[in-house]
């Protein structure tokens, strides 16, 4: 379960018992009943959509934030060794395998690439679109253009695709799942291989 739902769970029942204390007090006024009942739902929501809780002092109204552990971060890595200079790895069944070992039911989700002429991106693993988005980046950027870095290493054109498509994604975990849409994939590109690989995957 969530920790942040137990929290919202423990609060709710104080918020409850407050309240049946209030109306077990005979000597309150219907209204100020009412009163009450609207100022401990006031502080649930509060509570709920920021994790602030109100505490009041001298008649004032005191927020102070909620210090309790928030849970670690779900880190892994995923191995990949590519098998050409230029090609698209459907990485999605290794991600989702991570998402339910984190057993993170609702959260985010970051795939990232730590290498400077790799990118990740999403699209649909249709071997003909696959073919299209390879070649007309490659034309984008063509190798051996005459770019400064070749200089030192003729892979200048990789860095370039790898700035422009970017190193990550990050991706809505719902009900332990990875919100992708029907013909979305995780797709890993290698713009410099053939060579091994790795992918970090973060679950908050």
């Amino acid at each position: 379960m969530n920790p942040s739902y137990k929290l919202s769970t423990a609060f709710f029942c104080q918020a409850k018992e407050r309240l049946l204390a209030s109306l077990s007090d005979t000597r309150l006024h219907y209204t100020r009943i009412i009163r009450a009942s609207r100022e401990l739902c006031w502080e649930f929501l509060i509570f709920v959509f920021f994790n602030v809780r109100v505490h009041r002092i001298g008649g004032k109204d005191l927020f102070l934030q909620d210090n309790s552990p928030a849970m670690p971060p779900f880190l892994e890595t995923i191995a990949v060794k590519t098998k050409s200079s230029f090609e698209m790895v459907n990485i999605t069944s290794h991600v989702n395998k991570v998402v339910a070992k984190s057993k993170v039911n609702q959260g985010n989700l970051m795939v990232f690439t730590p290498h400077t002429t790799t990118a990740i991106t999403i699209n649909e693993d249709e071997p003909g679109l696959v073919a299209d988005i390879l070649r007309k980046i490659s034309e984008l950027v063509p190798k051996g253009e005459g770019y400064s870095h070749d200089r030192i290493d003729s892979n200048a054109h990789a860095h370039i695709l790898a700035s422009i498509i970017g190193p990550s994604v990050s991706i809505p975990i719902i009900k332990g799942k990875a919100a992708l849409g029907t013909w979305q994939s995780i797709l890993f590109i290698e713009l410099d291989g053939p060579r091994n690989r790795r992918i970090m995957v973060q679950i908050v």
